[in-house]
């Protein structure tokens, strides 16, 4: 038996088989590029890493951090934004990571509405650093500007 939510761009399936086991999946619906299918997959690689996947005692990344995630990443995204990489924390957390057209941007997911958004403009040295519960405009101001700076340097 399956039971699916779809909210903002992401679904949640709970898989019931005949044991009563729930197994869930974070699905990402949007087709925004090639790269969306394979970020789908990295999320189902990252929340099962084996205890211990870092040769110490790293736990897979939290259910809840990767579903949390994945809708946030369908919520801001600028719809010409490069693919982000996903990079698992040992303590369960999640960090969505671009390096593009002089800007690093990196959202550490330490839990759902409990981000650290961090910003480094390459060009002007500058860094910025919010913590974001629920407001993430200034975060999608970032993504914006990192994606103009690349529409620039391909029109040039």
């Amino acid at each position: 038996m399956t039971n699916s939510s779809n909210r903002g761009g992401s679904s949640v399936s709970v898989l019931n088989d005949h044991t009563g086991f729930q197994a869930h999946r974070v699905l990402v619906d949007w087709h925004r590029g090639d790269w969306w299918d394979k970020l789908q997959a990295r999320f189902k690689e990252l929340t099962s890493l084996p205890r211990g996947w870092d040769g110490y005692a790293g736990v897979p990344v939290a259910w809840d951090n990767a579903s949390f995630a994945a809708k946030l990443i369908g919520t801001i995204l600028p719809q010409n934004c490069p693919e982000p990489s996903l990079v698992p924390g040992a303590d369960g957390t999640l960090q969505i990571e671009w390096h593009q057209n002089s800007f690093d941007i990196e959202l550490d997911i330490l839990g759902p509405n409990n981000v650290i958004a961090t910003r480094y403009n390459l060009v002007t040295d500058e860094t910025n650093e919010v913590h974001v519960e629920t407001d993430f405009s200034e975060v999608v101001c970032w993504l914006d500007a990192m994606s103009e700076a690349g529409a620039e340097i391909e029109a040039a």
